[in-house]
C-alpha cells in the first residue's frame, strides 16, 4: 500500500542521515486491480513497448509501475496544472521529474515469458 511504503522509506531517511527527502509514491486509480504477478496482456504489451524502445525490464514489477506513469501522463497530458506534487496534490508539468530505479529481475523474464505462452498470451518463449 501506499502507506507501507511511505512508511518503509521515512524508516530508510532515519537511519541513513535523516535528511526529509523522500520521493513521492504515485498511486493510480485508473489501473484495474490485478493478481500479483499474472500474466495480462496489457502488462505484456507495456513490456514490449519498453524493450522495443532499448529498456530490458522484468516483466513482474517495470511494466506495472510504467502503467501507472503512462496512465498519469495520458490522464493529466492535457492540463498542465495537473502533476503530481509530494503532498498528493498536483502541480504543472514543467517542474515534475520522474525518476524509474531499474531494480534487476532479468533473471525471471525467461520463466514469466513461458507463463505468457501457456496463457496464450503470447509465442515467445
Amino acid at each position: 500500500s501506499k502507506e507501507y511504503l511511505e512508511s518503509q522509506m521515512k524508516e530508510l531517511d532515519i537511519v541513513s542521515g535523516h535528511y526529509e527527502i523522500l520521493p513521492s509514491v504515485i498511486v493510480s486509480p485508473l489501473q484495474p486491480s490485478r493478481p500479483f504477478g499474472k500474466p495480462d496482456s496489457k502488462l505484456l504489451e507495456i513490456w514490449n513497448l519498453l524493450k522495443k524502445s532499448g529498456l530490458d525490464v522484468d516483466l513482474v514489477y517495470a511494466p506495472r509501475a510504467f502503467e501507472t506513469i503512462f496512465d498519469l501522463w495520458d490522464h493529466y497530458a492535457e492540463d498542465t496544472s495537473n502533476s503530481l506534487s509530494e503532498e498528493g496534490r498536483f502541480i504543472s508539468a514543467e517542474e515534475t521529474c520522474v525518476l524509474y530505479v531499474h531494480t534487476g529481475g532479468l533473471e525471471g523474464v525467461e520463466s514469466m515469458l513461458a507463463r505468457y505462452k501457456r496463457a496464450g498470451l503470447t509465442s515467445n518463449a
